[in-house]
């Protein structure tokens, strides 16, 4: 009896601790609820900046390293597709690597697989449905597609980067810092310039953004 009853005053000290911590800040209760319940499965190699909001439902895959700055969004509700899609960050292999930068928001339905590197660097905004790879995933010979891991080249998107909706950026892309991809484009495994807007399929770059600090001549 005795026992019972020691348990049950644990109970109502941990239920009083959580219903405190719910009147000082229910934002942030709520925001990590919403975490433990949408992220079954955080492998040991995931590292989560400060501030993360999941907008929608996040995955993490893969045995490789995956690294997300503080102030991060990922998935909007008022963005378009946000109950039929959700956010998945891949690093597929033991030696593979995906790196967030701060403060990088995106719209709904995001994919970033990694088989050996990509980099998104800080403040970069990204459209909803856009797709990111740095491997070709197969081999290129008929005989071999099931079991070749494919070729892969780092990817590496500069610093305020703005991804429209429905792009794919493949193997070996380099954007520019301040750089815009115009919605729908394919942009493949070319360095582009910062300041920029590329466009197309495959993409190219179709007008520099000039002064892009917003400076005035007086």
């Amino acid at each position: 009896m005795k026992k019972e009853i020691i348990v049950e005053d644990d109970m109502i000290r941990a239920l009083a601790r959580l219903l405190r911590a719910f009147v000082r800040s229910p934002r942030h209760c709520l925001k990590s609820l919403f975490i433990r319940l949408s992220l079954p499965f955080i492998p040991a190699k995931v590292i989560l900046g400060k501030n993360l909001t999941p907008g929608q439902k996040m995955r993490f895959l893969g045995k490789g390293k995956i690294i997300i700055g503080e102030g991060c969004l990922f998935g909007v509700r008022k963005g378009g597709g946000f109950w039929d899609s959700s956010c998945e960050l891949q690093a597929r292999y033991p030696d593979s690597e995906l790196l967030i930068g701060n403060d990088v928001w995106s719209n709904n339905g995001l994919t970033v697989v990694a088989s050996k590197r990509v980099e998104i660097k800080e403040k970069t905004l990204i459209g909803r449905n856009v797709q990111i790879s740095d491997s070709d995933a197969h081999g290129i010979h008929p005989g071999k597609r099931r079991s070749e891991r494919g070729e892969s080249r780092p990817v590496v998107i500069g610093e305020n980067v703005w991804i429209g909706n429905n792009v794919i950026i493949l193997k070996g892309a380099t954007i520019g810092d301040n750089s815009i991809i115009g919605a729908g484009s394919v942009v493949t495994g070319k360095v582009f310039p910062p300041n920029a807007i590329i466009a197309g399929n495959p993409a190219k770059v179709i007008k520099r953004i000039d002064n892009p600090l917003g400076e005035t001549n007086e």
